[in-house]
């Protein structure tokens, strides 16, 4: 694992760690995203996590909300929105364009998702993952030699 992505690593054990005492502590009193027993129970946003003033952890704040949705299926359009504003705070970065792509590429718009993901391969060319979702769209559009290029310049 090399030292970016372990960084990485670390700082999003952090937050989840940060995720899991705020839970336990709504948990103890009651109330989502309070640990004082107010709040804003009625609010739409009662479960979302607040932005951070420190540029670094909300980019990790946006990156994992921007997963979970993703990973649950029925957020996508949710995941998008995190996704492009981790963008917005870190613009060349690979893992954000490649989270845009994919999350495009789940919501059925595979040529803005190839766009997106042939951009974050340019931008880390050390980064696998971009050329395998370019893999798995190829070959959904029947494109199998582009997608047999892709994966031998995934590996």
């Amino acid at each position: 694992m090399n030292h970016r992505w372990s960084r990485n690593v670390v700082a999003i054990a952090a937050v989840l760690m940060a995720v899991v005492v705020g839970y336990t502590r709504a948990a103890q009193t009651g109330v989502p995203g309070s640990d004082k027993g107010g709040g804003d129970k009625g609010s739409k946003n009662a479960h979302e996590n607040p932005p951070q003033r420190d540029p670094a952890l909300e980019l990790l704040r946006l990156r994992n909300e921007g997963v979970v949705h993703f990973e649950s299926g029925i957020g996508l359009k949710k995941s998008l929105g995190r996704f492009e504003a981790a963008l917005r705070l870190k613009p060349d970065s690979a893992i954000d364009i490649y989270n845009l792509g994919t999350a495009n590429r789940k919501l059925g718009k595979p040529d803005l998702a190839l766009t997106q993901l042939s951009r974050a391969a340019r931008a880390d060319a050390s980064l696998p993952h971009p050329l395998y979702s370019m893999a798995l769209i190829y070959r959904s559009n029947g494109q199998n030699s582009q997608a047999i290029e892709m994966l031998t310049k995934a590996k």
